[in-house]
C-alpha cells in the first residue's frame, strides 16, 4: 500500500461492517465510497475481502474499474445454473470433456495487455495437472 500511495494513488484499506446479506454489504460499501467521494475504484481483496469485492462488482459493476483477487472465495451457484448439463453428471464424465467445458470460458484470439495472455496460458496448462475428480468439482 505504501508503494502505491507513494506514487500518487489514493489507497484505502477497509474493514467490512456487519451486514446480513451480500446485497446489504454491497450497498454499505457503495455508501462508504460515496462518503469518500469515490465514484469508481480499482479493488483488491484477499480471501473474504476478495469475495466481497466480487459481490460489490456484481451489484455495482459501473463503480469497479478493475479487480485484483488473492485466494478469493466465490459463489459458484451461478455457474451450476448455466451449466450445459446437470452438475451431478460431471462426476461421470471423462477428463477431456470436463477440460473442454472449462476451456470454453477462456477468451480466444484476443489481444491482451502484457502479462494477461501469459496468465491465461498458465491457467490452461494447470488444467492438465488436475485429476478427473478435481475437474468435476471445479
Amino acid at each position: 500500500m505504501l508503494g502505491l500511495s507513494g506514487r500518487g494513488y489514493r489507497v484505502l484499506a477497509v474493514g467490512y461492517p456487519v451486514a446480513w446479506t451480500q446485497k446489504e454489504w454491497a450497498e454499505s460499501f457503495a455508501r462508504f465510497m460515496a462518503a469518500k467521494d469515490i465514484r469508481s475504484a480499482h479493488l483488491y481483496g484477499v480471501s473474504l475481502g476478495g469475495h466481497l469485492a466480487l459481490v460489490f462488482a456484481r451489484y455495482f459493476p459501473e463503480r469497479v474499474l478493475s479487480l485484483a483477487l488473492t485466494n478469493a472465495l466465490c459463489d459458484t451457484s451461478q455457474f451450476a445454473e448455466n451449466a450445459p448439463m446437470p452438475v451431478a453428471a460431471y462426476a461421470y464424465m471423462p477428463s477431456f470433456v470436463l477440460r473442454e467445458f472449462i476451456l470454453e470460458g477462456f477468451p480466444k484470439d484476443a489481444a491482451f495487455p502484457v502479462g494477461v495472455g501469459e496468465a491465461i496460458e498458465f491457467q490452461m496448462m494447470q488444467l492438465d495437472t488436475l485429476t478427473q475428480a478435481e475437474l468435476a468439482h471445479v
